[in-house]
């Protein structure tokens, strides 16, 4: 009777059966919705680094043109404010646009391509300073929403192979920015190579506040 009652027992409740260890497929590391593939987070790397660069070389000549009489003190100011404007805000503007890194970039490099043609027209030392700091603006924006792009695109993928890449292009827009500075001073003057830093960012603008107009076809918008 005892038996019959236990087997009966057994029947309606079974014992929960071991889950067997079942091997996953391996993942293949794609461009999901919301994050940037990397090859555009490199070309990206390289906009941004070089129509930032690309005014520091010969910035001293360039006040010295637009501004005849300035000390190299001041000089020295004006080269250090958009470091300077990026210590200040950094932190503010990463919680900003934490979430809206796309948005924050294209504002950036606007940023970046204003700050570099004021360049060319700032005739006094309040102007100078002014179109610096937008500079410094543009600055700010391009590190801090480069930087969550850059962790957003690690997820999932080796981040020392991608950030080792990423640290190459990196690298090679300030080279390229250099070169650009030099043979542009050398052939037109010092206000070169702000006009050519100009050009770039706002050609960079596109890709990233168009994103259907991206080349690999991938919307990345957050």
């Amino acid at each position: 009777m005892e038996r019959n009652r236990t087997a009966r027992r057994c029947r309606t409740h079974p014992w929960p059966r071991t889950r067997r260890h079942r091997r996953r497929p391996r993942r293949r590391f794609r461009s999901e919705p919301g994050r940037p593939p990397p090859c555009t987070l490199y070309a990206l790397e390289f906009a941004f680094v070089f129509s930032t660069v690309i005014s520091f070389p010969y910035l001293i000549s360039l006040v010295e043109e637009r501004l005849p009489g300035t000390s190299t003190g001041v000089s020295g100011v004006m080269f250090a404010l958009p470091h300077l404007c990026y210590l200040l805000v950094a932190m503010p503007v990463h919680r900003a646009f934490h979430h809206r890194p796309r948005l924050g970039l294209a504002l950036g490099f606007l940023c970046i391509a204003l700050g570099l043609a004021g360049h060319g027209v700032a005739g006094s030392l309040p102007a100078f300073a002014a179109v610096r700091l937008v500079l410094g603006a543009g600055l700010t924006l391009g590190l801090v929403c480069l930087s969550v792009l850059a962790a957003d695109c690690a997820k999932g993928r080796a981040p020392g192979g991608m950030f080792g890449s990423l640290e190459f292009f990196s690298k090679a827009g300030a080279v390229a920015a250099g070169v650009a500075a030099a043979v542009g001073t050398a052939s037109f003057g010092p206000t070169a190579p702000v006009l050519i830093g100009t050009a770039v960012a706002l050609a960079t603008i596109v890709p990233i506040a168009l994103p259907f107009v991206n080349p690999l076809g991938t919307r990345w918008s957050r």
